[in-house]
């Protein structure tokens, strides 16, 4: 697991400048698994998309947070991430729920209290890593993808005198490199960083190389079907096993 982690940092910081991204759209990708491998944590690696998820889909503003997790010695969030993330998040008080706590036990003692604020109880489970490297079938085993991408179950329930609200979400995060011939950067046709799932960071992408492997027939074209669109660069190739891997 540990060599994994310092590839995964690499890939997700790597979203200082963003492109417009055509280039792997151009291209009709068979990927196929070469080789595959996931772990099962106890925690997340990261943890900025499901920071943002709660922004986005928390009614209201919550004044206390309480997150369960199995390791409530460790801030679970640090002060410099909730920063970036801005907004209630950052202002809320956090503590942290024990391994042996439920969210309803939780959830029921700050209802039993007078005049409670609007708490929010979350938490992480379910977290799985994965990495793998995928062959184009449609390019003679000439293009490659390396995947390196987080799943994890996120679970909130909003307390406190406003309407209930409830909810549970799978987030995927992932950072995916496409290259032509071997892994190094003249062979690099596109970088695609995502932290919530939803919306890519791509750093690097050439169409103008992808259309000239098209050309040469190293690459097979996208034909879209009558109606249909372009594959989007946020698309991933399916996880072997999917559920069942787990």
């Amino acid at each position: 697991m540990r060599p994994i982690l310092p590839l995964l940092a690499a890939l997700v910081v790597l979203t200082g400048a963003v492109f417009p991204a055509a280039g792997c759209t151009l291209a009709d990708h068979a990927w196929q698994p070469i080789v595959f491998q996931a772990w099962d944590l106890d925690r997340p690696v990261v943890l900025q998309g499901i920071l943002s998820w709660l922004v986005r889909s928390v009614p209201g503003q919550p004044r206390e947070v309480w997150f369960r997790t199995n390791h409530p010695g460790e801030w679970w969030a640090a002060d410099a991430l909730k920063a970036s993330i801005g907004g209630w998040v950052a202002q809320a008080a956090w503590h942290p729920i024990g391994p042996e706590s439920g969210l309803l036990e939780r959830v029921r003692t700050l209802a039993a209290g007078d005049g409670a604020p609007v708490a929010l109880v979350a938490g992480v489970d379910q977290v799985r890593v994965w990495a793998g490297v995928f062959r184009d079938a449609n390019a003679a085993d000439g293009c490659y993808q390396f995947l390196v991408a987080q799943e994890a179950r996120v679970r909130a329930i909003l307390t406190g005198p406003v309407s209930p609200w409830a909810e549970e979400k799978t987030l995927r995060c992932w950072a995916s490199a496409v290259f032509y011939g071997p892994p190094v950067p003249a062979g690099l046709l596109a970088l695609t960083v995502t932290l919530d799932g939803e919306t890519p960071a791509v750093t690097i992408d050439d169409p103008a190389k992808v259309a000239l492997l098209i050309s040469g027939k190293r690459l097979k074209q996208f034909v879209p079907k009558p109606g249909g669109t372009a594959p989007a660069l946020s698309e991933i190739p399916p996880v072997p096993g999917g559920e069942a891997a787990r």
